[in-house]
């Protein structure tokens, strides 16, 4: 299943767990590229639903290599455990 993405934004990357997702974003906008999260997470019930519960990090689709680099450059795998 694709995940879901508004026009103009690109998923950059999938994660599991809010403080990784957050982490990413809070980089990438401190080297001012926009970047925005959409959450599948159901805080109503506090369930994950299964692969549609992915937390997106979303950049324009014009920023994405740039933000592939910057993330590339300044984070190791092991800041991000959980990605999916």
């Amino acid at each position: 299943m694709a995940a879901p993405s508004p026009e103009g934004w690109v998923v950059l990357r999938t994660f599991f767990g809010e403080f990784e997702a957050r982490l990413v974003q809070g980089r990438l906008l401190a080297a001012g590229l926009p970047a925005v999260l959409l959450s599948q997470w159901d805080r109503s019930f506090g369930l994950l639903l299964g692969e549609r519960a992915g937390i997106y990090v979303l950049v324009r689709s014009e920023d994405r290599q740039r933000a592939e680099r910057f993330l590339a450059e300044t984070m190791d795998s092991s800041d991000f455990p959980e990605e999916a």
